[in-house]
């Protein structure tokens, strides 16, 4: 019982850490990375989406994806 509850905790805690982390993109970069990830659209269908180059979606991307990584690395998470 007592694993199941301190999983549980660690859970909640891993996605709060994933919310700030998301919270601290710029709109741009987490419509992107929501797109992406969450709907399971590919580069060039969130180009066409939102109207811009699908260099500019990759760019997007992966900026967004350095900032996670960097959040998570400044927040010792």
């Amino acid at each position: 019982m007592l694993g199941w509850i301190l999983s549980r905790t660690l859970e909640a805690e891993r996605l709060g850490i994933l919310k700030e982390a998301l919270d601290s993109l710029t709109p741009r970069q987490a419509l992107v990375v929501r797109l992406f990830f969450y709907e399971r659209l590919g580069l060039s269908e969130i180009a066409d989406f939102l109207g811009i180059s699908r260099w500019t979606v990759v760019n997007l991307k992966r900026n967004a994806i350095a900032n996670l990584r960097k959040f998570i690395l400044n927040n010792n998470l």
